[in-house]
C-alpha cells in the first residue's frame, strides 16, 4: 500500500486546492475535513477522484444484492 498524504497548494490568484492521494471512499473526506474548515472551505464544490467513485459504486452493489436490487 502507498503511503497516505494530503497536498494543499495555495495558487498565486488566492485560491487553493486539497488533494488527497492514496485514501479510498469517505476515507478522504475524512482526512482532509480539518484542512477544509481552516481553509474556510467547508461545503465548496469538490471533484472525486475514481478511487472514491469505484468505492462508493462497489458499495452500493452490495447493498443492492443484499436487498434484491
Amino acid at each position: 500500500m502507498a503511503d497516505q498524504r494530503i497536498e494543499v497548494t495555495c495558487h498565486k490568484d488566492g485560491t487553493f486546492t486539497i488533494e488527497a492521494f492514496d485514501f479510498q471512499g469517505t476515507n478522504c473526506d475524512q482526512a482532509t475535513k480539518d484542512f477544509e474548515r481552516v481553509l474556510g472551505a467547508e461545503g465548496l464544490n469538490k471533484i472525486r477522484k475514481p478511487e472514491f467513485l469505484a468505492i462508493n459504486m462497489l458499495s452500493q452493489q452490495q447493498i443492492n444484492r443484499v436487498h434484491g436490487g
